[in-house]
């Protein structure tokens, strides 16, 4: 149950916990007496009503992650002005708004056998939403970024994944 994993978690801070705990007991009282009267009072607090409304209504706070995560492989690998170019076209994409989250990276110098380190670039970005990722597919700046930017690469590979 969504409620008490969400109670559950708070609870490894107990002085916070207490506060939460408190505040939502006081602005659960607040909105059935203002339902009982038949009217919103000025007197309902509204950070303990806020409260209350989002333990009742735990869907409001509970955030969804959309990852698309695109891996680049350069036609030309050396050229260090491929490498900046695709760089800077994946910077200008970073101003699209439904995009949460951004991170342009390289491989790491980590070794082990699971790793794939023979990429050159990569993209990651989170959304809200997969309808805040299908925008993101069809905004002018990432059709822009294709056409321009797709000479460079000679492979693209994505993973695309939400929350389990």
């Amino acid at each position: 149950m969504l409620m008490a994993h969400s109670v559950i978690r708070i609870s490894k801070y107990k002085k916070f916990h207490r506060a939460v705990a408190q505040t939502l007991t006081e602005g659960i009282r607040d909105w059935l007496k203002a339902f009982d009267s038949h009217t919103l009072r000025r007197s309902i607090h509204p950070q303990k009503s806020l409260v209350a409304v989002l333990y009742l209504q735990p869907s409001l706070f509970v955030t969804t992650m959309f990852i698309h995560h695109v891996f680049f492989w350069l036609k030309h690998p050396a050229r260090a002005e491929d490498l900046l170019q695709l760089q800077e076209g994946l910077q200008r994409l970073s101003s699209i708004s439904s995009i949460r989250t951004q991170h342009i990276g390289r491989p790491a110098s980590t070794h082990r056998d699971v790793i794939d380190a023979s990429y050159s670039l990569s993209w990651l970005t989170t959304f809200d939403t997969a309808a805040d990722e299908a925008s993101y597919q069809q905004d002018p700046l990432h059709l822009e970024f294709v056409a321009t930017c797709a000479y460079l690469w000679e492979k693209v590979v994505v993973y695309d994944s939400v929350d389990a």
